[in-house]
């Protein structure tokens, strides 16, 4: 009669020993998941980075940009301030007249 009663005793062991396995998979399981949320907020902060230093390049691309269209802009208009020079002093005006056209 004792081992009818020992039976449902050692049935409780074993569901118990399963269960404490299950909790420590379950716990298993969740660290990893917040170990992937951690890796995937690290991996956020990497590409928001990057990004910041790409909009940082591309804002030093247009201001490289805007210089050059300056000194080409400054380039073309001394080309047609000596190229008006040459051919007003060719017509025979005097430089100094010339200068005051472009005053």
């Amino acid at each position: 009669m004792l081992a009818v009663l020992a039976e449902p005793l050692a049935a409780d062991a074993e569901l118990d020993a399963a269960l404490a396995l299950d909790a420590a998979l379950v716990a298993e399981v969740l660290a990893l998941l917040a170990w992937v949320l951690a890796v995937l907020a690290e991996l956020a902060a990497l590409v928001a980075e990057v990004d910041a230093l790409l909009a940082d390049v591309l804002a030093a691309e247009a201001d490289a940009a805007a210089l050059v269209a300056e000194v080409v802009a400054d380039a073309l208009s001394t080309i047609r301030s000596h190229l008006a020079l040459s051919a007003l002093v060719l017509i025979g005006c005097e430089p100094e007249d010339v200068w005051l056209v472009f005053a």
